[in-house]
């Protein structure tokens, strides 16, 4: 099948900045998408959140975008030129907010094994973008996590200065 293009995926005219969930400003986001319809149409559905956008056209553009600057969100294609978007995310040392956005349901349980925060199957609704979009503000407000290679997540430990308090979740060291 080929990749569908969705330019109607932004906000409605109608709708007001209220109607979709915003996060604190300053927190950037990379939207990586190799069909410019579809990048202008993420571009025009993300701008709500009230984030600095940068863009990449390919998987090997995104990764030179993400080694050089550390970005909060990633709204990532699957398929693409030279790097897809599960090889971009192999080659990097750390793990960002990932929403993977395709035309290509089959990678969906994929893209959750790499702890993906959410599968946006285009064209998608704005209604189901809102709840992307609410999930997104939820994670972007908690500590991060580091992923460990194997696919676990580690939680933050206690700094050196916490005289012996437990990170949450976590029994006291003794």
């Amino acid at each position: 099948s080929t990749p569908q293009t969705f330019s109607d995926v932004g906000p409605s005219r109608t709708q007001t900045d209220e109607d979709i969930p915003s996060v604190a400003p300053g927190q950037d986001s990379l939207v990586v998408e190799d069909i410019t319809a579809n990048l202008v149409a993420v571009e025009a559905a993300l701008a709500p959140l009230n984030r600095r956008i940068v863009t990449a056209h390919s998987g090997t553009e995104a990764l030179a975008r993400l080694l050089e600057e550390d970005f909060a969100l990633v709204l990532l294609d699957v398929q693409m030129p030279k790097l897809d978007g599960f090889e971009v995310l192999e080659l990097l040392d750390r793990s960002p907010v990932v929403v993977f956005v395709t035309a290509y349901d089959e990678y969906a349980l994929r893209a959750f094994e790499v702890h993906a925060l959410d599968y946006l199957l285009k064209p998608f609704s704005e209604e189901r973008f809102r709840s992307v979009a609410g999930r997104i503000k939820s994670q972007l407000g908690r500590p991060r996590t580091t992923v460990h290679p194997l696919g676990s997540a580690i939680p933050p430990q206690p700094c050196a200065g916490s005289r012996g308090r437990a990170a949450p979740g976590r029994p006291p060291s003794r």
